[in-house]
This record gives structure tokens, sequence and C-alpha cells, in this order.
């Protein structure tokens, strides 16, 4: 499922990129790579006896002043959190390209990293290229920031954020919590000020008497870190309230005699609220239970969560999964989607965020869907929180929803489809594949749309055989303007996900043909 590429080359999956974001720049072609220069063929050259740092294994300090000197791509250096890299070597294994990769070269960085992939083990992926410790002459520098005299055009990646749907949240909240005790349970109440909380913005990590409960507020995540007083079972209920703005954690006492005196032990970011752009992602261990394969390459797989885990993930988000190969810690990004194919006829089907279903393509030659293949069921892989900015409360503005997918783009969709349907909206589905063979779910989809009159699904092949009755050939704007919903444009939202050309030409033709960004999310392709 990977292909498209963040901005150190490292391929992101499928994550989500709203209009605003893809405008300054956060989208970033793959180029093609020559022979031998694969992600694995990095792993194998990082995992031999040769000197990438060029220091002859001495580990030193680097002042801003000599960092500087280092901007050419034959003697290109970086500062990410604090360590300084030589990423010369690593120029011909980028698969955004040498142009990319350049804009961090010879500066601190790390706000340009957290910005595109803040998820990505830097450390892991570039350690046999590491030279020592960034050392910033100015106190002003060593805050993490892109370095502003060096040149680098950083700066258009400071823009305030926004959620999906463009609305600006700088405002940074100031959360609050308390906590009481009855007879068998104790309970936290989050006041978060904000009067949109659902509990799939909350995540609740418990392990013995270690309680981590995140809370997404918009733009900010707000964090309790706890080591409680005594032990709690791990079942437990989480009720948000809009109405109020509050998130409640009732959990059931271990031993109701033990009465309690405090909630407990404050733990490291406790009581914290950052940018979650800022905030370090956390993994959990999940076990897979369940795969099923739905095409000659792309298979069903649920993982489910530690017992003490609840995460009920947004429609449009993602999770990472993370998995040590050959000393190199690789991570890819999927999109949930509904655990069985029939949820897409019926209201979504709850696991209460026990569990997380992912489609993912098999690539023969990749580093980690090799890997997932051969999982058995009860092997472990690492999942990470989920991220994204895509905000489904925007579809409510519109009538009509119009979605473009290729491959694996599909994957965004699905709950997408299925929550537009719920909320009464009407939803075509162009769904552009290869083969005949690789189209996901079809069986599914026709009858989705032989049952529901608001859904329409239309099936394009680029590579047909001869006898194929649908449409044939790639996206263009005939294509599209056939299409696309005959009601009014404003009442028209449009989403596309796919590889990154794809991507690219159907904004294209849709600004072409007259629909403005505002209208069109993107989803980044794989």
């Amino acid at each position: 499922m990977a292909g498209s590429s963040g901005w150190l080359g490292i391929p992101k999956g499928l994550g989500v990129v709203s209009p605003q974001q893809r405008d300054s720049g956060l989208q970033r072609n793959k180029v093609a790579l020559r022979p031998g220069r694969s992600l694995m063929d990095w792993i194998r050259l990082t995992n031999s006896s040769q000197d990438l740092a060029g220091t002859k294994g001495l580990i030193r300090d680097v002042t801003e002043e000599e960092l500087r000197k280092h901007n050419k791509t034959y003697d290109a250096w970086m500062v990410l959190k604090g360590k300084v890299y030589n990423v010369t070597p690593y120029m011909e294994f980028h698969p955004g390209g040498e142009e990319e990769l350049m804009r961090g070269v010879g500066t601190d960085a790390t706000d340009l990293f957290n910005s595109i992939h803040r998820w990505v083990n830097a450390e892991s992926m570039l350690q046999k290229c590491l030279i020592g410790k960034y050392r910033p002459l100015s106190p002003l520098s060593s805050s993490g920031s892109i370095n502003r005299t060096s040149g680098h055009e950083g700066d258009k990646f400071r823009k305030p954020e926004t959620l999906g749907n463009g609305t600006s949240t700088a405002v940074k909240p100031k959360p609050r919590y308390e906590w009481s005790e009855e007879d068998t349970s104790v309970s936290l109440v989050i006041h978060t000020t904000i009067n949109s909380i659902k509990t799939e913005h909350v995540i609740v990590d418990l392990d013995e008497t270690e309680l981590l409960l995140s809370i997404q507020i918009r733009q900010f995540t707000y964090q309790l870190h706890l080591d409680l007083e005594n032990r709690v079972l791990p079942t437990y209920q989480v009720n948000a309230k809009q109405s109020s703005g509050t998130v409640e954690l009732v959990m059931t006492k271990e031993d109701p005699e033990i009465p309690w005196s405090d909630i407990g032990t404050p733990l490291s970011g406790h009581d914290s609220c950052i940018e979650t752009k800022n905030k370090d992602i956390h993994y959990r261990i999940c076990e897979l239970s369940e795969r099923t394969q739905l095409t000659h390459d792309c298979y069903l797989f649920t993982f489910s969560f530690p017992l003490g885990t609840r995460m009920w993930i947004p429609v449009g988000h993602h999770v990472h999964l993370r998995q040590n190969i050959k000393d190199m810690d690789i991570v890819r990004s999927y999109t949930p989607v509904l655990p069985s194919v029939t949820d897409l006829k019926s209201e979504e089907t709850e696991t209460n965020g026990e569990s997380v279903s992912l489609m993912i393509k098999i690539y023969p030659e990749g580093v980690l869907t090799p890997h997932l293949k051969n999982l058995e069921i009860g092997d472990s892989i690492e999942v990470s929180d989920c991220t994204g900015d895509f905000d489904d409360n925007i579809l409510s503005r519109y009538s009509h929803l119009a979605l473009f997918a290729a491959g694996t783009g599909i994957t965004p969709m699905i709950r997408l489809i299925q929550r537009s349907l719920r909320d009464g909206i009407h939803v075509q589905l162009m769904f552009f594949n290869k083969k005949e063979h690789d189209i996901v779910w079809r069986s599914n989809f026709d009858e989705l749309a032989q049952s529901c009159s608001r859904f329409e699904v239309t099936y394009v092949l680029s590579e047909p055989h001869d006898n194929w009755p649908g449409m044939r050939g790639r996206v263009r704007p005939h294509i599209i303007e056939k299409f696309l919903p005959t009601c009014e444009k404003l009442k028209q939202f449009m989403c596309i996900c796919g590889p990154s050309p794809f991507t690219k030409a159907t904004m294209k033709y849709l600004e072409e043909i007259g629909y403005h960004s505002s209208h069109v999310y993107v989803f980044v392709g794989l």
C-alpha cells in the first residue's frame, strides 16, 4: 500500500492532506529511483561495514556555523531532533528526489520533518549516518525550528494549523480534570471547554496501574498520565458529552474495600496540552486476530488492541504500523476500514474501540507487507495512536458527495460512504483500477448500489480485457464531467485518494471544469 513519499522519502502510506496543506507543498511526488536504490537496498547498505557518516565512527558536536557549510548534494548534513546526520549517501535512495531532500540540508530541519511525518523514527532510519549532537551558536536556534538565516524556505510551514474544513484553531484550549470515588468505582472527569468532543477523540491505554489518556481537542492533544493509586479492572466506560464538553472515564476498582486517598502519581507528560504535531507518537503492541484475502494481492487484517486499550478512530484518520526489520524500524500508515463488507449497508459496526481493520495490498518486493502476509493469528505488531485532520462534520454542508479512488485509495472511502449514506447524502464513487481482478469488494458495491438509490458506483480500468463492459482508460476531464452530480456545484463535496499522479491529475481537471479547491479534500495517495 506504500508508494507516495514524504519529505525525507519514507513512504507515507495512506495519510491525509487538506487543500491548505496541499497548497503549502506538503504533498510530494515520488520520483523514479535507479535500480538498487529501494528501501530494502538502503537497509542492506546500513547493515554493511561502510562508513556512511564519514566520521570513521567518531561522534562529535556540530555548531550551527559548521552545519551551514554542508549544504551541497555531495556534502549534505542536516539536524533532526538535536542530532546531526550526513544524508549524502541517502540522496540516491530518497523517493522524493534530491531536490526534495535538499530543502532540509544545512539547517535544523526538525520542524519540516515533524510537519510531514513526525511518526517516522529518523534515528533508526539514519542511525549509520549520525555525526553527533547539534550545538547551535545562539539559544534562539536551539528550539528545533528551521533556521531562518539559512535561506531555507521553511516559513510556509508555519502557517496557522487548520482542520479539514479550513477553520483556524490556533487558540490553545485550557482543559482541567477532577476525580471522584464511589463504593466500587473511581471516575476522572475532564473539562475540555470544547462542546464538539466525541468518543472518537479519546484514546485510553491502561496497563495495570499506569493510565495514559489522550484527548484530541482540535489541533491540540490533552494528556493525563498517571500511576493510579490502586489497581482497577481493564474494563471501563468512556463517556464524551458534547453538550458540556466533558469526557468521563469510569474505572472499576479491583478491590472495592480499599479506599483511595488520591487518584495517583503524575508521570511524564501528565496534565499537558500541546499541539498534536509536536506530540510523540505512542505505540502499543497489538495481536492479529483475523485475516481475510480480498483479491489476489489485497488482504483485510484485523488487529486487536491490548485489553486495557480503547481507541475509536475518526472517519478519514489513519494509524501507523511499526515493525523492526533487519535492525531498522519500518513504519507504514493505513486508513482503517469497516471490519466487514456487510457494514457498508448498515449502521457502522462498533468495535468498542477494541480493534482496527486495515485493507493492505501486499507487494512481494516490499519491506513491510511481505512480513504482514506471513503473520499468523496471534502474532503481534505495533500500532500507533490515530492521526489525521479530516473533519467529517464538513459533510453536513453538502447534499452530494463525489469520490475518486484509485486502487487501495479506496480505503478512506469505505467508512466515508457508510457515514454519508447514513446521514442522507447522495454518494457517487468512481473507482479506478488496472484490471478487473484488482477491484476490491466489487460485488458488495454493486449490491449496495442496487439496494440504495443514493449510492452509485462506476468502475474504470486502465488495462481491461476485451470483454470488459465498463469504462476504460485513466482519469480524464471528460470522464470526470460525465460522472459528477447534476446538482449545483455548491452542494457538492469531493474526496480524492490514489497514487500521487492520479491525485494531481484529478485535482487539476476538477479545477479546469470550475470546482474550487475548498470543495475538495485530498487524502494522500498510495
